[in-house]
């Protein structure tokens, strides 16, 4: 497609982008898989995990195009459903508890009969002051510069498998229904992803960390949570890396396995 429309100069950029972006993903995927066993099992020694985990997942890379294996797409997705759910209750929970475990700054601890009389003015006479129970209150930062190209950055992070659509795309039987396939996709990733940010952020305000995971508090939830997440995390690994790999078979004339 780049060859067809783009000058030479042009076509070696885009491929090294491309390629940069999917191995680059893959990279991270590695990392956040490391860092989720080192949660589960306690054992802090990501370096060691990492290695262990690209061992396993090497035989995953020998597969070939997504239509090969276009199960585990279903298995990614509905992994990612069930993590935006568990996020999503968990930080209701954690927020009604008034604790945030890993929060060490930022949000604030008020009493909650402050609290209800600011949300219910019409109710303040009859709250009493000396209610022991505490409720979390989010603190929001002023935005700057420097967030907003992180966030930015996070976002088109969000769609580097869209380098892999030119491949999906020659798999198709009926290819001119591609475009309304990628319409769907992108309407997908913002139904899930989006309610869960604006959620978790308008809750927990500057006490949400990078990692939304890392903010929940430990429990059977994060645990769960973060097995969905390493499973989504090795079913989608075939996915981005393979589209490069082909790139790289194709280039030294290596003949597709037969079947």
């Amino acid at each position: 497609m780049n060859q067809r429309s783009s000058s030479h100069c042009l076509l070696v950029a885009s491929i090294v982008s491309i390629l940069l972006t999917l191995y680059g993903a893959g990279c991270v995927f590695i990392i956040l898989l490391s860092d989720f066993l080192a949660s589960l099992t306690g054992v802090q020694s990501n370096c060691v995990w990492m290695i262990l985990a690209t061992a396993c997942l090497t035989p995953l890379t020998w597969l070939g195009t997504p239509k090969d294996s276009w199960p585990v797409a279903v298995v990614a997705l509905s992994a990612s459903l069930l993590v935006e759910i568990c996020v999503i209750f968990q930080t209701g929970e954690d927020v009604e508890s008034g604790i945030i475990e890993s929060c060490q700054q930022g949000g604030q601890f008020i009493n909650i009969a402050d609290f209800l009389a600011y949300m219910l003015p019409s109710a303040s006479g009859r709250i009493e002051s000396n209610v022991t129970q505490v409720a979390f209150e989010p603190h929001f930062p002023a935005p700057t510069f420097s967030g907003y190209v992180t966030a930015f950055g996070t976002t088109m992070y969000a769609y580097a498998g869209m380098s892999t659509f030119p491949t999906i795309q020659a798999d198709t039987a009926d290819k001119s229904g591609f475009k309304y396939s990628a319409a769907m996709a992108y309407l997908l990733l913002f139904i899930v992803y989006v309610p869960l940010m604006a959620y978790t952020y308008l809750s927990l305000g500057d006490c949400l960390a990078p990692d939304v995971i890392e903010t929940l508090n430990v429990g059977i939830v994060r645990r769960v949570a973060e097995i969905l997440l390493m499973t989504h995390l090795v079913t989608t690994l075939p996915i981005i890396i393979n589209a490069a790999n082909l790139y790289f078979e194709n280039l030294f004339n290596i003949e597709p396995s037969k079947k």
